[in-house]
Protein backbone atom coordinates (compact mmCIF):
# COMPACT_ATOMS: atom_id res chain seq x y z
CA UNK A 1 0.00 0.00 0.00
CA UNK A 2 1.19 3.69 -1.11
CA UNK A 3 -0.04 6.83 -1.48
CA UNK A 4 -2.21 8.29 -4.43
CA UNK A 5 -1.72 11.98 -4.23
CA UNK A 6 -2.75 15.27 -6.86
CA UNK A 7 -0.72 17.79 -7.87
CA UNK A 8 -2.78 21.09 -9.11
CA UNK A 9 -0.85 23.16 -12.04
CA UNK A 10 -1.11 27.10 -11.45
CA UNK A 11 -1.80 27.66 -14.83
CA UNK A 12 -2.26 24.73 -17.50
CA UNK A 13 0.92 22.41 -18.62
CA UNK A 14 1.19 21.39 -21.43
CA UNK A 15 -2.55 21.61 -21.34
CA UNK A 16 -2.88 20.10 -18.38
CA UNK A 17 -4.11 21.03 -14.62
CA UNK A 18 -3.36 17.84 -12.85
CA UNK A 19 -1.05 15.38 -11.82
CA UNK A 20 -1.88 12.16 -10.72
CA UNK A 21 0.70 9.83 -8.86
CA UNK A 22 1.25 6.81 -7.01
CA UNK A 23 4.19 6.34 -4.16
CA UNK A 24 5.06 4.41 -1.57
CA UNK A 25 7.79 6.81 0.09
CA UNK A 26 4.99 10.61 -0.52
CA UNK A 27 7.73 12.71 1.11
CA UNK A 28 10.56 11.15 -1.20
CA UNK A 29 8.70 11.56 -4.29
CA UNK A 30 7.56 15.07 -3.63
CA UNK A 31 11.15 16.28 -3.11
CA UNK A 32 11.90 14.68 -6.56
CA UNK A 33 9.01 16.57 -8.00
CA UNK A 34 10.65 19.30 -6.25
CA UNK A 35 14.35 19.18 -7.55
CA UNK A 36 13.21 17.79 -11.52
CA UNK A 37 13.31 14.82 -10.97
CA UNK A 38 9.57 13.81 -10.97
CA UNK A 39 7.42 13.83 -13.89
CA UNK A 40 8.07 15.71 -17.25
CA UNK A 41 5.06 17.48 -16.03
CA UNK A 42 6.40 19.01 -12.96
CA UNK A 43 9.64 19.53 -14.47
CA UNK A 44 8.07 21.17 -17.61
CA UNK A 45 5.99 23.37 -15.20
CA UNK A 46 8.88 24.17 -13.13
CA UNK A 47 11.23 25.12 -16.86
CA UNK A 48 7.62 27.33 -17.42
CA UNK A 49 7.85 28.78 -14.19
CA UNK A 50 4.29 27.35 -13.24
CA UNK A 51 4.22 27.00 -9.65
CA UNK A 52 2.15 24.26 -8.23
CA UNK A 53 0.60 22.44 -4.82
CA UNK A 54 -0.11 19.15 -4.02
CA UNK A 55 -3.70 19.30 -3.24
CA UNK A 56 -4.94 15.96 -2.11
CA UNK A 57 -3.24 12.62 -0.63
CA UNK A 58 -4.76 8.97 -0.71
CA UNK A 59 -3.16 7.11 2.08
CA UNK A 60 -3.35 3.32 1.78
CA UNK A 61 -4.22 3.45 -1.83
CA UNK A 62 -2.80 1.02 -4.49
CA UNK A 63 -1.94 1.46 -8.39
CA UNK A 64 -5.72 0.77 -8.58
CA UNK A 65 -6.94 3.33 -6.54
CA UNK A 66 -4.53 6.12 -8.81
CA UNK A 67 -6.47 4.52 -11.72
CA UNK A 68 -9.93 4.83 -10.27
CA UNK A 69 -8.56 8.42 -9.34
CA UNK A 70 -7.46 9.40 -12.87
CA UNK A 71 -10.75 8.16 -14.19
CA UNK A 72 -12.57 11.03 -12.30
CA UNK A 73 -13.25 14.36 -12.77
CA UNK A 74 -10.90 16.91 -11.41
CA UNK A 75 -13.79 19.19 -10.55
CA UNK A 76 -14.57 15.93 -7.95
CA UNK A 77 -11.44 15.57 -6.95
CA UNK A 78 -9.47 18.60 -6.77
CA UNK A 79 -10.64 21.12 -3.65
CA UNK A 80 -9.29 24.19 -5.72
CA UNK A 81 -11.36 23.27 -8.81
CA UNK A 82 -13.87 22.20 -7.11
CA UNK A 83 -13.95 25.43 -5.37
CA UNK A 84 -13.99 27.61 -8.35
CA UNK A 85 -16.52 25.10 -9.90
CA UNK A 86 -18.90 26.11 -6.71
CA UNK A 87 -17.90 29.41 -7.54
CA UNK A 88 -18.36 30.27 -10.99
CA UNK A 89 -21.85 28.56 -10.11
CA UNK A 90 -23.07 31.41 -7.98
CA UNK A 91 -21.92 34.22 -10.42
CA UNK A 92 -24.27 32.31 -12.89
CA UNK A 93 -27.03 32.73 -9.98
CA UNK A 94 -26.42 35.90 -9.26
CA UNK A 95 -26.53 37.25 -12.70
CA UNK A 96 -29.58 35.08 -13.41
CA UNK A 97 -30.80 37.00 -9.99
CA UNK A 98 -30.19 40.13 -11.35
CA UNK A 99 -31.54 39.80 -14.56
CA UNK A 100 -34.77 38.60 -13.14
CA UNK A 101 -34.66 41.63 -11.20
CA UNK A 102 -33.90 44.20 -14.04
CA UNK A 103 -37.07 42.28 -16.08
CA UNK A 104 -39.62 42.96 -13.73
CA UNK A 105 -38.48 46.80 -12.63
CA UNK A 106 -38.70 47.31 -16.75
CA UNK A 107 -42.14 45.28 -16.61
CA UNK A 108 -42.86 47.72 -13.91
CA UNK A 109 -41.93 50.94 -15.86
CA UNK A 110 -43.75 49.68 -18.81
CA UNK A 111 -46.89 49.27 -16.80
CA UNK A 112 -46.61 52.71 -15.18
CA UNK A 113 -45.61 54.79 -18.33
CA UNK A 114 -49.35 53.03 -20.25
CA UNK A 115 -50.65 54.49 -17.15
CA UNK A 116 -49.31 57.71 -17.60
CA UNK A 117 -50.37 57.51 -21.02
CA UNK A 118 -53.92 56.62 -20.07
Amino acid sequence: MGYVYLIHFEKPVNGMRHYTGYTDDFEKRIAEHRSNKGSNLTRAASEQGINWLVVRVWQQATLETEQSIKGMSTKITCPICRQKEADKKKRAKDVERQVSIANMQARRSIKENRANLS
